[in-house]
């Protein structure tokens, strides 16, 4: 949809739909941009992979992390940093006794497969209709899965047939844990996602965040980037090395176009005029150069070349 009012930025969108979701007591939201390249991450800004590289325990590598969110959002550049690893999670632990379960011959798959099928799904078959297929799966109705209790009363199936009450082979016992251990690069990982506020680069917000992720790690913990991040710190500094190439090459095509090596000049020699135009309207809407501005620059090239042609 079109914006109604002018200074109804993307920054502004965010921080309205956040304060929004805030009073959410049941979850944590956090509203964030997408990436400037889709399929690079998962949002826009960075992601920082926070690596336990010496089985410290996942609850060292949560307070690495918590430590690392607190400091870079008290950093004037940065906003909206978070971090989704939560090693914390209630759970519960269900011990299968499995001398009692094969006394009374009862499989341990069927033991896993009636919790598969009532707690979780368990695909069946598939149908066609209105030109399409569909999956069928079974589940029990959320009022029947809902208490921890409702796990002692299911029954599960022995060898002879026999349904025999699941309670008298199980116990349940309440327990904390992470509810997704991620892995990056072989390494127990916690993400540490976030951006920046407008007047910083990306490469401005990288740099703090190596910082801030150096003073709060110990030797045992280490981080890579990840995403557009990733790509940004492996590209460094070739952005000024494609501008230049895309200088050479329109000369080198004009040389050919002209059959000489000296008109081509005074067509190149308005691109630096282009180039500090547009440098110079980045700066004056407060506005950072990311993949979009050096993108537009490479455009610029090209644009003022045309139109320093027609004038030649």
């Amino acid at each position: 949809e079109e914006r109604v009012a002018k200074g109804i930025t993307q920054e502004k969108i965010l921080a309205s739909i956040q304060q929004k979701l805030a009073p959410i007591q049941e979850a944590v939201v956090f509203a964030f941009p997408p990436p400037p390249i889709r399929g690079l991450g998962m949002r826009g800004g960075f992601e920082m992979q926070v690596e336990d590289r010496t089985d410290a325990g996942l609850q060292v590598l949560q307070e690495a992390a918590q430590a690392i969110v607190a400091d870079a959002n008290s950093q004037s550049a940065l906003q909206g940093v978070t971090t989704s690893f939560r090693p914390g999670v209630p759970q519960l632990y269900l011990e299968i006794d499995r001398e009692k379960a094969k006394t009374l011959n009862v499989p341990l798959g069927n033991i896993f497969t009636t919790l598969q099928a009532f707690l979780g799904s368990t695909y069946v078959n598939d149908f066609n209709k209105f030109g399409r297929t569909y999956q069928v799966r079974v589940q029990a109705d959320q009022e029947f899965r809902a208490k921890p209790e409702d796990i002692e009363r299911l029954e599960v199936r022995t060898s002879e047939g026999k349904m025999l009450p699941l309670r008298s082979l199980i116990t349940i016992k309440k327990s904390f844990g992470p509810q997704v251990i991620n892995r990056y690069n072989l390494y127990p990982a916690a993400t540490v996602s976030g951006g920046y506020r407008t007047g910083y680069s990306s490469g401005d917000a990288l740099r703090i965040m190596e910082q801030v992720a150096d003073e709060n790690l110990s030797n045992s913990l280490g981080y890579e980037w990840t995403g557009t991040a990733f790509q940004e710190k492996r590209v460094g500094s070739e952005s000024i090395f494609i501008f230049g190439v895309a200088i050479l090459l329109v000369y080198l095509v004009l040389a050919a176009q002209y059959e000489s090596w000296l008109l081509p000049v005074a067509v190149i020699l308005v691109v630096p005029l282009g180039l500090l135009g547009a440098v110079a309207a980045v700066a004056y809407r407060g506005m950072e150069i990311n993949i979009y501005t050096q993108i537009g620059i490479v455009l610029i090239i090209a644009l003022a070349s045309k139109n320093a042609i027609l004038i030649v």
